[in-house]
């Protein structure tokens, strides 16, 4: 099964810099075409694993992290890193341009 984390990794990196609201909403568009073709996918192959669900729960992680600043279970330390300097660039926009 392919690694789903460079994925979640790519798109973090494209959301940065963005305003807090503009990720949300990027990320809640991404999860949600993720989940659709999971459904699409899981209707013609029968009750298997698909990638794309583990995309879509880690955007669904990534989310709950930006609303909430609560880690999601799993979650590496690079990953968790990461995930926290976006949320800390979004909701304090003006402390990196010190």
């Amino acid at each position: 099964m392919p690694n789903t984390a460079p994925r979640i990794y790519s798109f973090v990196q494209e959301a940065k810099g963005k305003s807090y609201f503009d990720i949300l909403d990027m990320a809640i568009d991404e999860a949600t075409e993720a989940e659709r073709t999971v459904y699409k996918l899981r209707s013609k192959t029968g009750p298997k694993t698909i990638p794309e669900g583990r995309y879509a729960a880690d955007l669904k992680g990534f989310i709950a992290f930006m609303r909430y600043g609560v880690k999601p279970r799993g979650l590496d330390e690079d990953q968790y890193n990461l995930y926290h300097s976006v949320r800390q660039l979004a909701l304090n926009p003006d402390s990196s341009r010190s």
